[in-house]
C-alpha cells in the first residue's frame, strides 16, 4: 500500500481490483471507507477526493494466461487472478495441488506438467469449464473418479505420460469428449471394459 498498489478481491460476482500508481494517502482513505462499509459503519465522515476517470491506456486488461516454470516466480503471498483462462505451472517441484487454483473458475488450461505430484484433489472438479489437462512427467497413481464426473463434457486432451497410473476408475468411460488422450510409460494393465464403446 506504501507504494501506491493494492488489491481487492470480490467474492461475488468473483473479480480483482487492482489498484496501482495510486495517491498513498487517498488509496489508504479509500481503503479505510471500504473496510467500514463492509462492517455496516458509518462512512459520511471519511474525507475522500473526487477522482478522475482512467484513461482506457491506465486500466490494465484481465490477465487471463499465466505460466511459472520455476519456484522463484511461485505466486506464494500473491493470489492467482480470477480471470485466468490458461494456466501452466510446470518444473516447480510440486508435491502436491495448490488449493488456490481450484476456485479458478474460468480456466479452461491447466499444466501441472513436470513437478512431483502424487495425487489429484478432489476439489479440481470446480474447474466445470476444464477443456485441457497436462498432467505428464509426475508421480500419479490414480486419476479421481469425482474428476471424471465434473469433465466428462468438457475435458478434450488429457496427458498423463510418464506417471505411475496403475489403473483407471470406471467412471473414465465418462469422458466422451476426449479426442486426445495420453498414457505412455504408466504402470496400466488394462482400460476399463466400457472405455472403448464410450470413444
Amino acid at each position: 500500500m506504501d507504494q501506491g498498489k493494492a488489491t481487492v478481491r470480490v467474492k461475488e460476482p468473483a473479480h480483482d481490483l487492482i489498484v496501482s500508481q495510486a495517491d498513498v494517502i487517498q488509496l489508504k482513505s479509500f481503503l479505510h471507507a471500504l473496510k467500514l462499509g463492509l462492517q455496516n459503519k458509518d462512512i459520511g465522515q471519511v474525507k475522500l477526493s473526487t477522482l478522475r476517470p482512467a484513461s482506457s491506456a491506465q486500466v490494465e486488461k484481465q490477465k487471463t494466461r499465466l505460466v511459472v516454470t520455476s519456484r522463484r516466480d511461485y505466486p506464494l503471498t500473491t493470489s492467482f487472478p480470477y480471470s485466468l483462462e490458461s494456466l501452466k505451472i510446470s518444473t516447480c517441484t510440486l508435491r502436491k495441488v495448490d488449493g488456490r487454483i481450484s476456485s479458478l473458475k474460468h480456466l479452461t488450461v491447466l499444466d501441472l506438467s513436470e513437478n512431483q505430484l502424487r495425487d489429484l484433489p478432489d476439489d479440481l472438479a470446480k474447474l466445470q469449464h476444464l477443456a485441457e489437462l497436462h498432467l505428464q512427467n509426475n508421480v500419479v497413481e490414480k486419476f479421481p473418479a469425482s474428476l471424471c464426473i465434473a469433465y466428462s463434457r468438457s475435458l478434450r486432451l488429457l496427458d498423463m505420460n510418464n506417471n505411475m497410473l496403475s489403473c483407471l476408475p470406471p467412471q473414465f468411460c465418462e469422458l466422451t469428449e476426449l479426442v486426445n488422450l495420453k498414457l505412455d510409460n504408466n504402470q496400466l494393465a488394462s482400460l476399463p471394459k466400457k472405455f472403448w464403446k464410450s470413444h
